[in-house]
């Protein structure tokens, strides 16, 4: 049975993206208020949210893909290599 790509999981990477991004935004804003150090914790935990943010949808993305019933292996779905044997010329 083939899973479908609904909108639970627009709405999971969606809940990723803004949380990931704007709760160490406000952690930054927060910190720099705190200690008078203008831009600098807005931009050391905007970076870190964006890179948790990428990584939480490929991962999302991945799961869905699978789940889909995409290649599970690396090669998996190229044509010539059903018999395990690529060529490798």
């Amino acid at each position: 049975m083939k899973h479908t790509l609904g909108l639970g999981h627009i709405w999971q990477m969606f809940g990723v993206l803004v949380f990931c991004t704007l709760i160490p935004l406000g952690l930054g804003l927060w910190l720099d208020r705190r200690l008078d150090s203008s831009p600098l914790f807005v931009f050391v935990f905007a970076g870190m949210g964006i890179v948790a943010a990428t990584v939480g949808i490929v991962r999302i993305a991945g799961r869905t893909l699978q789940a889909l019933g995409g290649p599970s292996e690396p090669g998996a779905g190229l044509p010539g290599s059903e018999n395990g044997k690529e060529d490798r010329a």
